[in-house]
């Protein structure tokens, strides 16, 4: 097999030599293996030669254009790449450009109305959430009340409407809007890096300098290591050489060691400079962040509150269409009929039942917080309630009888149909307390229109002197007689609702 190297050893009184290839590999040889008749052995010489057990045979100088590109070499340094002063070239322009210190660009109020502007878009935009009768705790809800869409969006492929739909995406915006503002406005340190100093021209233009001179300076002391290798081997090399080869392994020598020292120094630059930057960044930080901190927590205490109002209130209000399209669904009817579900189509239903299939003995700390969300749903799943009766004195009178008895009510009175109308469909009632003779029209004509016209269906009492038989083809659960005592209407009120289910 062919090769070639270069004679790193020769002694002229046995006629015994030494090849060394450029890969290092060693292969002796004797003045019998020798070819060529033009010149005789000699340290340094460039050779070709055949692969033998023994060693190298048919050994003789390499071609005469090679031999004359050596001696050129000789002439002539190598040539050395130098592209690694490109990017440090490039750096210390910017840094001659660059103005000394850091300007401010936009003081730390504005920083802080510019990001909190944008929050007020989000929440102006979601205003009309806040016209809700009710509101359930975003942040208690959050992973059962998707859970739940989930769920029931699995069960009937045709359960998600434009409205749900809407809601959702709504709710899922500002739930972003609010983990971004939670988190900056629990670390401190990253409100006043994303909202303040990315606001500044001079810090942002300082910091991507001071990354990219990071960069550079990593990818000089790694070249400043190899040229160190390679140095010590080329010192090693020139022990074994002479002549002509000695004299080229000495100038490539002196070429790495110019370049080892220029690196050395560019590294010694980009260090100071970087050292430089960060202290005029520290300075800087130093002058504005307390007062930055102080105003961003100020506004954060306002805007935490507006923020949790609008996820409760879209929360109420996506809890209330995903049942009321639950209601109409036939596949999710069916679901809680074989499952045995008792109740109203709510969360607290629901929620009830998946519960009632745990082991309590034998709960994981997620099944744990899901009895405790239970246990709140119970308290605020309130019926929203009509009372309209004929006479203000019974309207009061009844509200103050619900309201002593702590019954699970959110009520508004009223004594003209008309208002009471309006006020139950915008914010779907779903219980009424109605006299049977009204202004207009008699009890069971209105609730009649607005069952027609509401998606919800209520429950209702009637107060009448007329049998209760009169009222149940109409679909009236409970009627109650005009002289009424207290006790009688809590009885009756309490069966109507269920209050003793769980």
């Amino acid at each position: 097999m062919k090769e070639s190297g270069k004679i790193v050893f020769y002694n002229v009184n046995d006629g015994n030599g030494m090849i060394m290839t450029p890969e290092k590999r060693k292969f002796p040889f004797s003045v019998a293996d020798w070819d060529d008749y033009d010149k005789m052995p000699a340290v340094g010489l460039e050779v070709s030669f055949e692969m033998a057990a023994k060693g190298a045979t048919s050994v003789r100088v390499q071609s005469r254009e090679h031999e004359e590109a050596l001696q050129k070499n000789i002439a002539k340094p190598p040539n050395i790449d130098t592209s690694y002063r490109k990017h440090f070239d490039a750096l210390m322009k910017q840094y001659e450009e660059r103005p000394e210190g850091i300007q401010l660009s936009r003081n730390a109020q504005k920083c802080i109305e510019a990001y909190f502007s944008t929050i007020d878009k989000y929440i102006t935009k979601n205003l009309k959430y806040n016209n809700s009768s009710g509101r359930l705790n975003f942040l208690l809800m959050r992973r059962f009340i998707f859970t739940t869409f989930n769920n029931l969006s699995e069960m009937d492929m045709n359960f998600v409407t434009p409205q749900i739909k809407k809601v959702k995406d709504d709710l899922l915006q500002m739930s972003s809007v609010y983990d971004d503002f939670k988190a900056k406005n629990s670390l401190p340190q990253s409100a006043f890096e994303k909202v303040f100093l990315q606001q500044q021209d001079d810090y942002v233009a300082m910091q991507k300098a001071s990354e990219e001179a990071s960069r550079v300076l990593h990818d000089l002391q790694q070249k400043e290591q190899y040229l160190e290798k390679t140095m010590a081997a080329k010192a090693e090399e020139k022990l074994a050489l002479a002549g002509d080869a000695l004299e080229r392994a000495e100038e490539e020598y002196r070429v790495l060691k110019g370049t080892y020292v220029d690196v050395v120094h560019m590294c010694a630059t980009l260090s100071e400079q970087l050292s430089e930057d960060q202290e005029t960044m520290s300075e800087f930080r130093s002058v504005y962040k307390e007062s930055f901190i102080e105003g961003f927590r100020a506004l954060g205490v306002k805007y935490e509150k507006l923020l949790l109002q609008t996820l409760d209130a879209q929360a109420f209000i996506f809890d209330i269409i995903l049942w009321e399209k639950a209601k109409l669904s036939r596949v999710i009817k069916r679901f809680f009929s074989e499952a045995q579900i008792d109740g109203e189509f709510s969360s607290k239903t629901y929620l009830k039942y998946y519960l009632s299939s745990l082991d309590k003995e034998k709960l994981s700390d997620e099944q744990r917080e899901l009895f405790k969300l239970y246990e709140y749903l119970k308290t605020v799943d309130k019926y929203t309630t009509v009372i309209l009766l004929n006479d203000i004195d019974n309207v009061l009178e009844l509200k103050r009888i619900c309201t002593r008895a702590g019954l699970n009510m959110f009520m508004k009175t009223f004594i003209d149909e008309s208002s009471a109308f309006a006020w139950a469909l915008a914010n779907r009632a779903n219980l009424f307390i109605v006299s049977d003779t009204l202004q207009q029209m008699s009890g069971i004509e209105f609730i009649e229109q607005y069952r027609r016209q509401s998606p919800v269906t209520p429950k209702v009492m009637m107060v009448s002197d007329y049998d209760a038989k009169v009222f149940q083809k109409h679909g009236i659960e409970s009627v109650i007689r005009q002289n009424y005592s207290a006790k009688q209407m809590i009885g009756k009120l309490k069966k109507l609702l269920g209050e003793n289910d769980g």
